[in-house]
């Protein structure tokens, strides 16, 4: 629903990121990706 459209928009806003600014984004990037991506999965994650 509402909740994967907006973690699938984050995650595209996450990897244009990843492109302009490697070295640093890797650091955030890897966990917040994580996060989006748990987010989808059935599994319970702490609201945002």
């Amino acid at each position: 629903g509402i909740l994967s459209a907006l973690g699938n928009f984050l995650a595209q806003m996450i990897e244009k990121k990843r492109k302009k600014e490697n070295s640093r984004s890797l650091d955030v990037g890897g966990p917040l990706r994580y996060a989006v991506y748990g987010g989808k999965t059935p599994q319970p994650s702490p609201p945002r």
